[in-house]
C-alpha cells in the first residue's frame, strides 16, 4: 500500500481503521501522533480491567475512535477504496 500524504491534515491510523484515514484540517503530523497517542493512552487505562481478547480490543477501538473524534479529527477514505480500484 502506498503511504502519501496528501497534506500534513490527512494522516494514516492503518492499525486503528484498516484503510481509513484521520484527517483535522490545520493539523501537523506531530500533533496527530500526540493527540492519537494520548487517546490510545486513554483508551488503554479505560480497558485495563477487561479480559484480554476480542471484546477488551473492540472496547479499546472505540474508546480511541471516541476520543478522536472529540479533539475533532473525522475518517476520510483515501482515494481508489471503496469505488473498486486497488
Amino acid at each position: 500500500m502506498k503511504r502519501s500524504l496528501l497534506s500534513p491534515a490527512v494522516l494514516p491510523s492503518l492499525p486503528m481503521t484498516g484503510c481509513a484515514v484521520w484527517t483535522r484540517p490545520g493539523t501537523t503530523e506531530a500533533a496527530f501522533r500526540r493527540d492519537l497517542a494520548d487517546c490510545e493512552y486513554e483508551a488503554t487505562l479505560a480497558t485495563a480491567n477487561m479480559v484480554p481478547g476480542p471484546a477488551q480490543t473492540s472496547n479499546k477501538s472505540e474508546v480511541t475512535e471516541q476520543c478522536m473524534r472529540k479533539k475533532g479529527y473525522y475518517h476520510k477514505q483515501p482515494r481508489g477504496v471503496g469505488n473498486g480500484l486497488h
